[in-house]
């Protein structure tokens, strides 16, 4: 994943938004971060329905630099104010075929 090259730990704001149309998915690409990123502090946070909305506000409060999430989930937590994507630098979409199918 060439953003996490990009990802500035320093900064404690939201770097880069993955957006992906499963949270079978969200959480693969949260893997792959994990694995990829565990000797850099690189903080990252999974968002998708079918989990607490409670524990996934919470871990936002702590400004990842990674959000991987559902549209869904993601546009909640956007109407409730819970994370501001226009300060995201990076934004990707996995799959958005499939989305587009949506």
């Amino acid at each position: 994943m060439p953003v996490l090259n990009k990802i500035d730990t320093n900064k404690k704001t939201l770097q880069a938004l993955i957006l992906a149309p499963t949270r079978e998915l969200v959480v693969q690409i949260g893997e792959e971060i994990k694995n990829l990123t565990k000797f850099y502090g690189v903080s990252y946070a999974c968002v998708y329905g079918g989990a607490s909305p409670l524990i996934q506000k919470n871990i936002l409060k702590k400004n990842p630099a990674i959000v991987i999430a559902t549209p869904g989930r993601l546009m909640d937590f956007m109407n409730q104010k819970v994370i501001d994507v226009r300060v995201a630098e990076y934004f990707i979409l996995d799959e958005v075929d499939r989305m587009l199918d949506m």
